[in-house]
């Protein structure tokens, strides 16, 4: 039987299984920058066997060390990298997955290896835009989940400043198996998009060690809140993926019946052309749909000016054209929808990389899939759905302090 067939029905089998609710189990959130590194490291602490981890962007120094002592100490890790964010490896990047390798390379544990997706090197061909997941298996018993990236500003060290997102480490084995699954079918050899590299095999030229150190330079002005972590209940977890997320986003919105708190780094009114042709975003829609329902409908997007400082204000970036949208159809048809661009200074943030919604304060999505065509269609990208008050009063409670540090909208 044809090997991508069996791969195939095997992708179907992961959304069959995701799609099911699994059953009751103890979760620990935290939030960047307050304590998205000590989860983590907390996590990958407990490892006694095998760390899987699909990463997009790697380069968080404390991690890394965390990664190579539990290498000294036997237990296997398995990396999946992006090899092309922002088209290349930052030098931080690189010399990450030189020290892990290194450590490979003197472990007598075959098990170790490094996988590329980089199917751009190779003829051009490769399932996904981009591998933009943020999740990690550790022992076939946590499951990971985080809207960031392991970077120095998605999992800053204490006191310093990075970006606003939310992170899970989930107890649960439904929700392991899916991950594992996933893994398996994006580090498969048959799809010729991905690279192995095991200790015994030299690193690409590419990845060769640019010898500059781990330095992250921040806003000395912004200070942290220092928000703990906390360990809750979470009766049921639905895993969502893309590519092709936007029905599991719209079966999310439609189940509201009276709330919707919606952050996100990204989130375009009319997605770029596919074929040539514009569409408005179907997540913009919904949300609209929603308020036109009565549900409380509160979107905060991030401050795209971060990105772009030189950009004259008299231009609306991305968000910006999103928000007076939808300010423009809440005034005009009197919805309960209201729209801000986060304030990053108040709030005491880098930007907002957040990609998370609270429904009726009962569930909470916790993911990597933006607002984008390419996020929703065309990426590799995986979230969490977790149906617990506990859970929604936690990120709920964080989602309140950044919408009352954001100013009303001047429409």
């Amino acid at each position: 039987m044809c090997y991508h067939f069996i791969m195939r029905v095997l992708l179907i089998a992961l959304v069959f299984i995701s799609s099911h609710y699994a059953a009751a189990s103890t979760a620990r959130l935290g939030v960047s920058p307050d304590n998205s590194l000590s989860l983590t490291l907390s996590a990958i602490s407990t490892a006694k066997e095998l760390i899987q981890i699909n990463m997009y962007q790697f380069d968080q120094k404390a991690i890394t060390d965390a990664l190579v002592e539990r290498i000294h100490a036997g237990v296997s890790i398995q990396l999946l990298i992006e090899d092309e964010p922002f088209e290349k490896i930052s030098d931080a990047g690189i010399q990450t997955l030189n020290l892990l390798h290194d450590a490979m390379k003197v472990s007598t544990n075959l098990s170790n290896v490094i996988f590329l997706m980089s199917g751009a090197k190779n003829n051009g061909h490769r399932r996904y835009v981009y591998d933009h997941a943020k999740y990690m298996v550790i022992d076939s018993k946590l499951a990971w989940v985080s809207s960031d990236n392991l970077t120095q500003l998605g999992h800053p060290g204490e006191g310093m400043i990075g970006d606003r997102g939310w992170e899970i480490i989930l107890e649960d084995q439904s929700v392991v198996q899916s991950l594992q699954g996933f893994f398996q079918v994006d580090t498969s050899l048959s799809f010729q998009d991905v690279l192995k590299i095991s200790g015994s095999d030299p690193l690409p030229t590419f990845l060769m060690s640019s010898q500059k150190q781990f330095i992250f330079e921040t806003d000395q002005n912004l200070k942290t809140k220092n928000i703990p972590t906390t360990s809750v209940q979470v009766s049921h977890a639905e895993v969502i993926t893309a590519p092709n997320a936007t029905e599991s986003f719209q079966k999310l919105i439609r189940s509201s019946l009276s709330s919707i708190d919606f952050e996100f780094m990204s989130l375009p009114q009319i997605w770029k052309p596919s074929a040539g042709v514009k569409v408005e975003n179907p997540l913009v829609t919904e949300l609209l749909n929603a308020a036109k329902r009565g549900i409380k409908v509160r979107v905060l997007l991030n401050d795209d000016r971060v990105f772009n400082p030189n950009t004259s204000p008299n231009i609306p970036l991305e968000n910006e054209i999103t928000a007076h949208f939808l300010l423009n159809q809440a005034q005009s048809l009197h919805l309960p929808l209201l729209v801000k661009i986060v304030d990053v200074k108040s709030v005491g943030i880098s930007y907002v990389h957040n990609k998370g919604v609270i429904v009726d304060k009962t569930r909470t999505l916790i993911s990597s899939i933006n607002g984008t065509r390419n996020s929703m269609i065309n990426n590799r990208e995986l979230g969490l759905v977790v149906e617990s008050s506990q859970a929604a009063s936690y990120f709920g409670s964080i989602f309140e302090s950044d919408w009352q540090h954001s100013p009303e909208i001047k429409n």
